[in-house]
This record gives structure tokens, C-alpha cells and sequence, in this order.
């Protein structure tokens, strides 16, 4: 049998963590401070998780000299390699706590075997 990649990722941003649980579940971790729900968008689709960032655009101060801009608020989309045939993707949660979107993906109960007995006709 072939090994599933671990991760596969399309984009590095926005920034994120994914972790492998204990019981092999997924949690993917992104950083997406400042921008509010209706501008984050969460989707499964073909084996893939597909995070969007699309945020309202915003008059730009012309009087604000920076001296630094590195705060990125630009459209965005990230997918994330997420085999259905192993994670349950209708049980996944999302929640956002502090900038951080937290995408929990549990895995897949697997058909344990099951041994038939056989009766003499």
C-alpha cells in the first residue's frame, strides 16, 4: 500500500501549524488576526482543505507616513492535502480564539473485521 503524504501545502500564508493528535486526528492552527469572520472562508473539496482570506477593502490613509508595512491583508487561498477516505471531514470544527482559526479534523471510524459464522443447511 502507498504512504499518504503527511502535509501538503499549497501557501505559506497565512502562517499555520498542523499538528497530528494522539488518536491521529488533525489540527491545523492559522494565524489570521485582523481579519473578522466574514472575511475567512472554510471549505473541503476533492482531498483538500481549502482555507480563503478575502478582506474588505479599506480606505488607505494618505496622511500615514510608514516606516515599516509588513501587516499583509491581501485575498488569499491555502489548500491542505486532507484524504476523506481517513479524516471525517462532516465531523470537522472550526474556531477562532485570540487571531488564532483552529481547524480540528477527526479521523475516520475504520470497519473493524468481523469474523461470520457459517451454518450447515
Amino acid at each position: 500500500p502507498s504512504k499518504l503524504p503527511d502535509v501538503f501545502v499549497s501557501s505559506s500564508f497565512p502562517p499555520c501549524n498542523i499538528v497530528k493528535k494522539e488518536d491521529n486526528s488533525l489540527e491545523y492552527q492559522f494565524a489570521v488576526a485582523g481579519y473578522s469572520l466574514e472575511e475567512i472562508a472554510i471549505q473541503f473539496n476533492n482531498d483538500h482543505l481549502i482555507l480563503s482570506l478575502n478582506p474588505t477593502k479599506r480606505e488607505e490613509d494618505k496622511t500615514v507616513k510608514y516606516r515599516q508595512k509588513g501587516i499583509r491583508r491581501s485575498n488569499s487561498e491555502s489548500r491542505f492535502f486532507v484524504p476523506i477516505s481517513h479524516y471525517d471531514v462532516e465531523k470537522a470544527e472550526a474556531k477562532l480564539d485570540k487571531g488564532i482559526l483552529t481547524i480540528s479534523i477527526p479521523t475516520k471510524e475504520i470497519a473493524k473485521p468481523k469474523d461470520i459464522k457459517i451454518s450447515i443447511v
